[in-house]
């Protein structure tokens, strides 16, 4: 192997034991070749955001030479399977003490199978999160897709959507009556409507940012910033001039007027039902939204950065 032969496949290598010690576990298993115009890479990452991250560590390895990563596919396989526990635990890694990623209850399945490693199982679920599970998973079922809504999505029915949630306790990584974080309850609230989201809220915000807190139409999602609640807090326009969210602060979920919350926040940004319902004709024949959406590439700061306005006042003092 040439110099820089061994210097891109040293790049590599630093993505996928990063991605080892992050996780516990990776699938980053590339091949690099020069065609004498980019490298070219071919392979499988397990999520997008490690494609990124070496296509970065090979831009820079390579002093700034083209990379060509359209040969570079997300892992997958064939084994989809049915939730079939009332609450099923995802993790960041194998290990029964990694910090939490979410919950799933049945109706968020089928699940499809990566991997296992050290008795924990990675899966894929539909919203494109990744997490390991020690769960049993249930029965093997066909591959499912999303299918074109036979209806047009109403935002005018997610008042009772909150109302139904309404007091349930605050959990980081909960998604259950149990327990349940600002980007749980707004994926809940839309999918009694017939609209998938993916499971963290500077993905949800990401979807189509718009600066400000907007004109506060029904079913908008508002992403905010502020000492009280976690960065990038989300919270979604149940009915006019009114916000459902699950509150850090409060410990429990709150609807309350707009105008209160953004009395209290910094930073606010918005994003409106129509790309919600835009985004349910672009996931068509998908099986997870990962494979439309690119989940996990921005902070919620360099959102902020982008995006973020400072005119959050209540309207009635604009």
């Amino acid at each position: 192997m040439s110099d820089a032969d061994n210097a891109i496949a040293a790049a590599i290598a630093s993505v996928r034991d990063e991605a080892i010690a992050t996780f516990g576990w990776t699938h980053v298993e590339l091949d690099a070749r020069w065609d004498g115009m980019a490298w070219v890479l071919r392979g499988q990452v397990v999520a997008p955001r490690w494609r990124d991250r070496v296509v970065a560590a090979v831009v820079h390895a390579a002093g700034g030479a083209a990379v060509d990563a359209s040969g570079v596919a997300l892992l997958r396989s064939e084994r989809v399977h049915a939730l079939s526990e009332p609450c099923t635990t995802l993790r960041r890694g194998p290990e029964l003490d990694a910090p939490l990623v979410g919950e799933l209850v049945p109706e968020d399945g089928p699940v499809m199978w990566l991997a296992t490693h050290e008795g924990g199982t990675l899966v894929r679920v539909r919203d494109g999160t990744l997490g390991w599970t020690r769960a049993t998973l249930g029965a093997e079922v066909p591959l499912p897709r999303f299918a074109a809504p036979s209806v047009a999505p109403r935002p005018d029915r997610l008042g009772a959507a909150a109302a139904a949630w309404r007091d349930v306790p605050y959990h980081l990584g909960g998604a259950t009556r149990a327990g349940i974080d600002c980007s749980a309850l707004v994926q809940r609230m839309l999918r009694t409507v017939g609209i998938w989201l993916p499971r963290h809220s500077v993905d949800q915000v990401a979807i189509e940012p718009h600066d400000g807190p907007g004109p506060g139409s029904v079913g908008d999602l508002l992403g905010v910033w502020t000492a009280d609640e976690s960065p990038c807090h989300v919270a979604l326009i149940v009915a006019p001039d009114v916000v459902a969210h699950a509150s850090r602060s409060r410990g429990r979920v709150v609807i309350e007027p707009i105008d209160d919350l953004l009395a209290r926040v910094g930073w606010a940004m918005h994003v409106p039902f129509a790309a919600f319902a835009a985004l349910s004709m672009r996931v068509v024949g998908a099986f997870a939204l990962d494979e439309v959406l690119a989940l996990g590439r921005v902070g919620a700061d360099a959102l902020r950065g982008r995006h973020g306005s400072t005119d959050v006042r209540p309207r009635s003092a604009r």
